[in-house]
């Protein structure tokens, strides 16, 4: 699938495709993740250092670090959430089109364009291969290759979100054994405290406890989107126990569940997708096959 675009005027550069910006959309917002990660690691670090430290100087200095970086991690998060929206919302246009075959107007595709930054514009030039095919289904667009595409997309997603959930959970015991220590050098040291040493070890103190209510939030929300993902595979996979076709109206209503549930946590770490990819493609693979092979004698296809 090619994703689509303009014909270029003679000696002009090729445009990209919708689908190669899609992906670099993704990965701008990724890197603001990554960025926003960082930031808060710095953030953790500077707390622990004024929680701890007997130098006023210092703490007040460590603090000012911790509240800052954190500061500045939430922007990168707001940049990193604008970023995923485009391309999610131009993941629902491809999605609708190679699934079913529905267009796109110049008008909707000339305004989606203007929208992406010149980092995700100069990323989608930089590398051809972001257009490559997205889906595998074979076949002719209509409800099935919808719902094929569909549920390729909800197989790796469930996956990936329950993986994901998994490294986050340790991140919040980690992060909890810090605030739990935090805590407690602070109340043993708190009777040698002045007012003002103690609200600025108190102001460090809370950096590394807000951090970790953000792993909690990240945790849960992935791990939910991993279980309702799940379900929702399965009310896929009943359209295909049923004879004929599904319905176009059911497809998209199960597409539009799907787009809700995407945005109900972040995008899954690239490293993780990465790290996993051979074995969910083994197991896709398998999936596949399963669908190919002859429905046996009186009964439904696996």
């Amino acid at each position: 699938m090619g994703g689509g675009g303009y014909a270029n005027a003679p000696g002009t550069p090729i445009e990209p495709s919708l689908l190669a910006l899609m992906r670099a959309e993704f990965t701008v917002g990724k890197r603001w993740d990554r960025i926003s990660m960082a930031l808060q690691i710095v953030a953790v670090a500077a707390g622990l250092a004024g929680a701890v430290v007997e130098d006023d100087a210092v703490a007040w200095g460590a603090t000012f670090v911790a509240l800052f970086g954190l500061l500045l991690g939430y922007v990168c998060q707001l940049n990193a959430a604008t970023a995923r929206g485009l391309a999610e919302r131009t993941r629902r246009a491809v999605i609708l089109r190679d699934g079913l075959g529905w267009p796109l107007g110049p008008r909707e595709e000339a305004d989606l364009r203007l929208q992406f930054d010149p980092w995700a514009q100069r990323l989608a030039t930089q590398s051809p291969d972001l257009g490559r095919s997205y889906f595998g289904s074979g076949v002719v667009p209509g409800p099935e290759r919808l719902r094929d595409n569909l549920q390729e997309s909800v197989f790796w997603q469930a996956h990936l979100s329950r993986i994901a959930a998994n490294y986050a959970l340790t991140a919040v015991v980690l992060l909890g054994f810090i605030v739990l220590g935090v805590v407690l050098l602070a109340l043993t040291s708190v009777d040698r405290q002045d007012t003002r040493s103690a609200f600025a070890k108190t102001l460090a103190a809370v950096v590394p406890f807000l951090v970790t209510t953000n792993a909690v939030r990240l945790w849960w929300s992935l791990a939910r989107q991993g279980t309702q993902l799940q379900q929702l595979d399965a009310a896929l996979e009943e359209t295909r126990r049923r004879s004929g076709s599904p319905q176009e109206i059911e497809v998209l209503r199960l597409a539009h569940e799907y787009d809700i549930l995407v945005l109900e946590a972040p995008p899954v770490p690239d490293w993780i997708y990465r790290r996993n990819r051979d074995e969910l493609d083994r197991r896709w693979a398998t999936r596949l096959a399963a669908y190919a092979a002859p429905a046996p004698s009186g009964g439904a296809t696996p």
